[in-house]
């Protein structure tokens, strides 16, 4: 049986294969981090805008702000 592996962000299936950023429906594992599920993951697209320690620009701007 297999397992789709689903993009905690943007929630397309990803596949582990080069995937245009504008397609609706599926997305890249190449550069993915992992979720926090089995069956989850940040796609290779959207973990492009993670750092080091898996924040997101917005998340670091707040943690920086000392609102998180």
């Amino acid at each position: 049986m297999t397992m789709k592996i689903i993009c905690c962000t943007c929630a397309k299936q990803a596949l582990n294969q080069q995937v245009p950023v504008d397609d609706p429906y599926v997305t890249t594992l190449i550069g993915a981090r992992a979720g926090f599920k089995p069956g989850e993951c940040y796609c290779g697209h959207c973990a492009k805008e993670m750092d080091e320690n898996g924040l997101f620009p917005e998340e670091k701007a707040q943690v920086e702000a000392g609102l998180l």
